[in-house]
């Protein structure tokens, strides 16, 4: 029963999802109460129950509808506008109203009854409606998408209100004079006198206001600055202002208000935000020693909160969000059920967030509802390690799950009480773990042989990374861990030195195994090198079906000028750099590919080959020719960063870990299965 469709009544999907230019009568209250409604049924489904259909939504649109047409009569109306086109598409859709209760009136009958109310402590006079027929009355329901709420005495009541003004000869009050019809100069003035919200509702009106406003507003403030790095850029501004810190913690609470109460009045721009970012740069830890002469005690008790509440009213009118990441917020049982109630969510992102005490006990307890996001990224530091281990309990379907670390060390592992309840490894498929204390890798491998114990595991990319090296002998019990897994493609960053069984231990246990990366490490301080010497032949590595493989080698550029005349003592107190990087300047070219003959040469079904070495990398590819000889394909950008999408290999530790599986790639997989199926 909408008031500006004259052509029939939508469904409600799409009345909600479609973008209109003004705001409507009682528009936030539908939509609030429409989704409360969407939220108690998922519940009621979730729990095997079976909830009664209610549509007390549609109460502002019967509302909104008889508002409308008494608006014109008043000269009173919302943000739209009393013009004359609005007035026919209404006027029609008010004459076909007033003939379809014209026919239903004759079904009913009027009574009177005398009725006791005992808290008025005497009788009053009922008016009853009474009807032997409901189909007529049913179908005017469904027509006009009546509400049980309403009813028919109350749309007799309505119809008798609007008899002031129809049974008169008052005509409506159309605008004589509208905003457009002044100069663009005066229009532009009028715009430097108003607010950046009461800007933003004039430029949604209209082309013409539009035109004029949103360069007022780009200059004022942007709309990507006020929606996603809004307390960003004043963070930067307090650092430059300490001594106006004060001023600014109210100024910045104030700005935000304003600008969430626009987007939440705006939910059709809402409906089109996929990607959702939401910082609090306000946190101390964030800003921890950068305002020397600011006493983060001194804040209010609510300012914290009232961010929270802001970035928890944007995220409930988010619906249609596929890609969140939040940063630094505390996350409360409210926040919990609004990303459950994401349906489209594909990615989640936790950085460095807060989850009180009581939070992490109703997740332990199971009193909070569950998401169905596939794709996990926990990125912590010291300060928040223990809470955001609870985020696994509430995300029991993840295909990918990257947790990183950003502290001196590493982390723990989570406590057991919170592992015994995590349900998403029966159905994980890509995990990243790093940097964990290498003494911790032992308590991995042991969860990982109890999961696997409960249930298959489905791993098919696995990265650990540590900063110290791990001992052979808690990755040697992870490896047997994982060996029920499909493992495709493995990352060991950080492995002790000295492990000369561990790739034939790996390639026994993971036949299907394509991808092998290894990192081997003396110290904590030695990430990003491992050492051949030449002392161990290449004949010896073990000759599987590995498709690719990526090395760290720290030596010269020319490897065949190395192979005949040997690798230097680079330990030896003899040894000069100066005096040996003379001997081959004339010999320094592009050719670090060439590592990979020795391997292509050892390995038949080797394809892809990786080899780092300081700040660049070089990426080929090798086939065949006929006959069995190797040929290499190389980048023509060999020192480039991450060339052919090297991440799907090794993911960055200061990335997002593995690429995310989302569900169009689901579903494109599935297509591409059932057409090889039908060919």
């Amino acid at each position: 029963m909408n008031s500006d469709d004259e052509n029939g009544v939508e469904p409600d999907d799409l009345f909600f999802s479609r973008s209109r230019p003004y705001l409507q009568l009682y528009e936030e209250d539908e939509r609030s109460l429409w989704l409360q409604e969407r939220a108690h049924a998922r519940e009621a489904a979730e729990a095997g129950k079976v909830r009664p259909h209610n549509d007390n939504w549609r109460t502002y649109r019967v509302l909104r509808f008889f508002d409308t047409v008494k608006g014109f009569y008043k000269g009173k109306l919302d943000l739209s506008g009393r013009h004359q086109q609005r007035w026919d598409a209404l006027h029609r859709r008010w004459v076909r109203f007033v003939e379809d209760y014209q026919e239903l009136k004759p079904y009913f009958r009027k009574t009177e009854k005398m009725v006791w109310w005992p808290h008025r402590k005497r009788q009053v006079k009922e008016v009853i409606y009474e009807i032997d027929d409901l189909e007529p009355w049913e179908k005017f329901q469904e027509c006009w998408h009546i509400p049980e709420m309403i009813g028919y005495e109350g749309i007799c009541n309505h119809m008798d209100d609007m008899l002031e003004y129809v049974t008169t000869d008052q005509q409506p009050r159309l605008q004589s004079l509208c905003l457009t019809d002044f100069p663009p100069e005066i229009l532009d003035h009028i715009f430097r006198h108003a607010t950046i919200d009461q800007a933003r509702l004039l430029s949604a009106t209209c082309h013409q206001l539009n035109e004029i406003g949103k360069r007022y507003i780009y200059y004022a403030s942007s709309f990507l600055e006020r929606l996603i790095l809004h307390l960003l850029i004043l963070h930067l501004l307090i650092l430059r202002l300490t001594v106006k810190g004060y001023f600014l913690q109210h100024s910045t609470q104030e700005d935000l208000m304003r600008t969430i109460d626009f987007l939440t009045s705006r939910l059709d721009l809402l409906d089109k935000v996929e990607r959702l970012f939401m910082s609090n740069q306000w946190n101390s830890h964030m800003l921890d020693g950068g305002l020397e002469e600011f006493d983060f005690e001194s804040i209010e008790i609510g300012f914290s909160l009232s961010l929270s509440q802001a970035f928890n009213r944007v995220l409930s009118g988010c619906i249609n969000v596929t890609n969140l990441r939040l940063v630094h917020l505390d996350i409360t049982e409210e926040v919990v059920r609004n990303i459950c109630n994401l349906e489209q969510l594909d990615i989640l992102h936790f950085s460095s967030c807060h989850i009180s005490e009581d939070v992490s006990h109703a997740l332990e307890t199971g009193r909070l509802p569950v998401s169905h996001v596939e794709n996990l990224h926990l990125m912590f530091d010291d300060s928040t390690e223990e809470y955001l281990w609870h985020t696994l309990i509430f995300c029991p379907d993840l295909l990918t799950l990257s947790i990183h670390h950003f502290g001196k060390l590493g982390f723990d592992m989570a406590p057991e009480r919170i592992w015994s309840k995590c349900r998403c490894f029966t159905s994980l498929e890509r995990l990243f773990i790093g940097p964990l204390k290498s003494g911790e890798v032992l308590d991995l491998a042991q969860w990982l042989a109890d999961a696997a114990h409960n249930a298959p595991l489905r791993i098919t990319h696995f990265k650990l990374f540590s900063e110290t090296p791990m001992h052979i002998s808690p990755v040697t019990d992870l490896i047997h861990a994982l060996q029920a897994s499909p493992l495709q493609v493995l990352v060991l960053d950080g492995v002790q030195k000295d492990s000369p069984n561990l790739i034939g231990d790996i390639v026994t246990l993971f036949p299907n195994l394509i991808s092998l990366t290894l990192f081997l490490r003396e110290n904590r301080l030695q990430r990003n090198v491992l050492l051949y010497s030449g002392h161990t032949p290449l004949g010896n590595m073990h000759p599987n079906l590995l498709a690719s493989t990526a090395y760290n080698i720290l030596g010269v550029t020319s490897l065949m000028h190395l192979l005949e005349n040997g690798f230097p003592d680079w330990k030896s107190a003899d040894f000069n750099y100066e005096n040996w990087e003379r001997a081959y300047e004339g010999v320094y070219f592009e050719d670090d590919h060439c590592y990979a003959w020795p391997f292509a040469a050892q390995c038949p079904t080797l394809e892809t080959f990786l080899n780092a070495r300081g700040s660049s990398e070089a990426v080929c590819r090798i086939s065949r020719l006929p006959g069995g000889t190797p040929y290499l394909e190389v980048d023509e950008h060999i020192f480039a960063w991450n060339p052919w999408n090297v991440r799907q290999w090794n993911p960055d530790r200061f990335g997002s870990g593995w690429p995310s599986i989302t569900t169009k790639e689901l579903e494109k997989a599935v297509d591409n299965l059932d057409v090889g199926e039908t060919e």
